[in-house]
């Protein structure tokens, strides 16, 4: 008879790794499954870096999700020698009626998020390598910046190996999922 698992990650990713990593801490029996070795370049994870920030201007809902990923982030830190956080600060800008934008200023507000609200001019002189035009407005955000993405999966890879999550690579069927 074949291992019985409580939970099966497919694809091992940034998400699909993480996942394995809290449910096998968690006490699950956790396979996860990738039809490459990760970290690598196939999957939306690859790449040096991802951004992120916590104003987040595709809506409100997303504040507190950021903030959370950020605090375990900070612990994933902790528990590696990886670099895995890197606080560059974050701007976000457009036209200045930019709902986007707006939404991003307006969580910033709401969740009393380290931000500030800058002018095109003081974008312009701030930073030297982004021109904007007049008319446009940004949102900075000192404590956001880069995640070093193939370093986050390496991390929670071997976390995951070491709570007890399996992982098979070049997995040799199709997975297909039945309604």
């Amino acid at each position: 008879m074949g291992k019985h698992y409580d939970v099966i990650v497919v694809g091992a990713g940034s998400m699909g790794m993480s996942a394995g990593y809290y449910l096998a801490k968690s006490g699950w029996k956790t396979l996860m499954i990738d039809a490459f070795d990760p970290p690598h370049e196939n999957g939306s994870h690859s790449g040096d870096t991802r951004l992120i920030r916590h104003a987040c201007g595709e809506g409100l809902a997303y504040v507190p999700i950021a903030l959370r990923a950020q605090e375990l982030w900070n612990e994933l830190q902790k528990q590696t020698n990886e670099r895995i956080f890197l606080n560059t600060g974050v701007i976000t800008f457009g036209p200045s009626d930019s709902l986007f934008v707006q939404t991003a200023i307006n969580g910033a507000q709401q969740y009393n998020l380290n931000t500030e609200t800058l002018s095109a001019k003081q974008i312009n002189d701030t930073w030297p390598g982004i021109t904007i035009p007049d008319g446009q407005i940004g949102c900075y955000e000192p404590d956001a910046g880069v995640l070093f993405s193939q370093n986050c999966i390496r991390a929670f890879k071997r976390l995951a190996l070491n709570q007890g999550a399996e992982l098979k690579i070049r997995f040799c069927c199709k997975v297909e999922f039945i309604v």
